[in-house]
This record gives structure tokens, C-alpha cells and sequence, in this order.
């Protein structure tokens, strides 16, 4: 049992329609599948076991904001990501967001990080999660897409 995590690229002008559950959102450009590990990532990024506020990697794994629901008028009601640990839902991050995100991964030394995390038995496994990650939003950023975080 688990929540799984999956990264969606999108054009940004097709995330609106994501975001509402239309049918015109089309399919994803590319995708980043993580399963389960998102939940080990987070702390390896930010030692923090929980998203932390205006952190550009817990961003990466949880999205910049949450959608909660849409009104009867389409309106979306969202706030960062203070939603983690129901588990549900998706989140997004903006074309400039993915951006940053792209630009902060492309820096680290993913392997290291990992060695040096309380995960350090499972290093090869999550090094090849966060290089996964890392070039999937490489890519998103080089293609200008935004990019839809589903849990689910």
C-alpha cells in the first residue's frame, strides 16, 4: 500500500485544462514516475519529513501548490503544499518554478546526498530516483513546460 507520485510535463497553456480534469488537457508531453519515493526523497532533499515552505526541492516533489477542489464556477481553491499528508490530489508547478527546480538539481551531486542521508542502504535506488527526477525536470525546463505532481 502507498501513495504513488507521478510528474506530468504539459505545455503551460494545456495545464489549466489538467488542473480542471478536462478532457482538452491532452496527454502528457513526458513523464517521471516515482512511485513510492517520494516519501524517502523528501528527507534526503530537505531533512524534513514534511514539505517545507518556500523550499524549491520540496517543491519538486510536492508541487509549488496543492488543488484542493473547483467551485461550481471553475474557480480552484489551493494553497502550498500543507496538504502532504493526506496523501491525495495533485499539485503543480509553473513554467518559472520548474525552471529553478531544474536549475537547483543540475548543481547538486545527487549520489553524495544520498550517501549521506539516513536512506544511505538504499543509495543506488533512490540515486537513480533523484536522477530521474532531476532529468525530467531538465527536460520540462528546456521545453518550457509546466508540470502536474498527481498522488494518488
Amino acid at each position: 500500500m502507498g501513495i504513488w507520485s507521478t510528474y506530468e510535463a504539459y505545455p503551460p497553456q494545456k495545464l489549466d485544462n489538467v488542473i480542471r480534469g478536462k478532457s482538452d488537457g491532452g496527454q502528457p508531453l513526458f513523464v517521471c514516475e516515482l512511485g513510492k519515493a517520494h516519501r524517502g526523497l523528501l528527507p534526503i532533499l530537505t531533512h524534513s519529513d514534511d514539505p517545507v515552505a518556500d523550499d524549491v526541492l520540496s517543491m519538486a516533489l510536492a508541487g509549488e501548490r496543492h488543488i484542493y477542489y473547483l467551485d461550481s464556477d471553475g474557480l480552484e481553491y489551493s494553497e502550498p503544499f500543507w496538504w502532504w499528508d493526506n496523501y491525495s490530489g495533485g499539485g503543480y508547478n509553473t513554467v518559472q518554478r520548474v525552471k529553478e527546480i531544474a536549475a537547483v538539481l543540475a548543481k547538486l551531486d545527487l549520489e553524495t546526498i544520498v550517501f549521506q542521508s539516513e536512506y544511505h542502504q538504499y543509495a543506488v535506488f533512490y540515486t537513480q530516483c533523484l536522477q530521474s527526477l532531476s532529468e525530467f525536470y531538465q527536460r520540462a525546463a528546456k521545453e518550457e513546460c509546466a508540470v502536474w505532481v498527481s498522488f494518488g
